[in-house]
This record gives C-alpha cells, sequence and structure tokens, in this order.
C-alpha cells in the first residue's frame, strides 16, 4: 500500500534489519522494544500529519495539472482569436493608410495648416496601429505562452524515513 505510513516496533532489532527495513520496506519511524510510550505517540502524530501532507501535496498537483491544461487551451484560443483579429484589421488599416497618403500626395497643397497636421497624425496613428497588428500577429505565429509546452513535473513524495535508537 503506497499510501501507507509505516512504523516499525521491535525487540529484534540490529543495524542491517533496521537499514533494510527503512530501505526497502520504506519505514517512518523505526522502534526498538522497550519503546517509550511518549515517543510512539509523537511519532503517530507525526506520520498522520505527513501522511495529510502527502494527501494534500498529491491534490494540490492535480489542480495544478488541471489548470495547467486550463491555461494551455486558453493560450491556444487566445491566439488564434489574435490571428483572427490581426488579420481582420490588416486590411482596413491598409486602406486607410492607402487613402490618408493619397490626400497627402494628391491634395496637401490645399489642406489649411491644421487640416494637414490632422491627416499627419491620422497617418501617424494608423502606422502605430499598423505595428500593434503586426506584433499581435507575430506573437501569435509565435505563440507567446510557448513554455507552456510542458506539464508540471511531477513531485514526488519524500517520505524521509526517521530512524529513532533507544
Amino acid at each position: 500500500m503506497p499510501d501507507t505510513i509505516r512504523i516499525m516496533l521491535t525487540g529484534n532489532a540490529t543495524t542491517s534489519i533496521a537499514i533494510r527495513a527503512i530501505n526497502e520496506g520504506q519505514v517512518y519511524n523505526f522502534f526498538t522494544k522497550p519503546c517509550d510510550d511518549l515517543q510512539l505517540a509523537v511519532a503517530i502524530r507525526k506520520a498522520v500529519e505527513h501522511r495529510a501532507l502527502l494527501t494534500e501535496n498529491r491534490r494540490l498537483l492535480e489542480l495544478n495539472r488541471r489548470q495547467f491544461y486550463d491555461l494551455q487551451q486558453f493560450s491556444k484560443k487566445l491566439g488564434l482569436l489574435a490571428r483572427v483579429v490581426a488579420k481582420d484589421l490588416r486590411v482596413p488599416l491598409e486602406k486607410v493608410t492607402h487613402s490618408c497618403f493619397a490626400l497627402t500626395d494628391q491634395y496637401a497643397d490645399f489642406f489649411e495648416p491644421k487640416a494637414k497636421m490632422m491627416l499627419d497624425n491620422a497617418v501617424e496613428a494608423v502606422s502605430e496601429v499598423q505595428h500593434i497588428v503586426n506584433d499581435l500577429l507575430n506573437c501569435a505565429r509565435s505563440n507567446v505562452l510557448s513554455d507552456l509546452s510542458s506539464p508540471p513535473s511531477s513531485v514526488s513524495p519524500a517520505e524521509e524515513p526517521v530512524a529513532i535508537e533507544r
């Protein structure tokens, strides 16, 4: 039983038996007879606490794995959304840019200074938005959350045996 916390109480202990019990039997505590009742009670309480911690650790690891999976799915959807939005914005932005440049090239002499400044601001703003769209596309292509490619490593519970000698 892997969830069992083992405490060994023996009247027949040698060093080799103790080592074998701890290493092979995964004994949490090792006592020899006669044993102090208080020490045994403390060891049992600590073993129960240890088991509760191991159980909580497993629960949290499973929760972490589920949340990691959900985050991966969200990342995929976010990347898809970014690509769709960026592509949807690209054509209208190109039209606005083309129109602004056409206005500037063909009619710049007819604009009042304030109108010319507003057109220049529009061209600059569209250019900035195009850079943002390109960045969004690049991020979506490279999948910004690419370090989500592997799930969290499994944490093996560290059951450190404690040998108590009398």
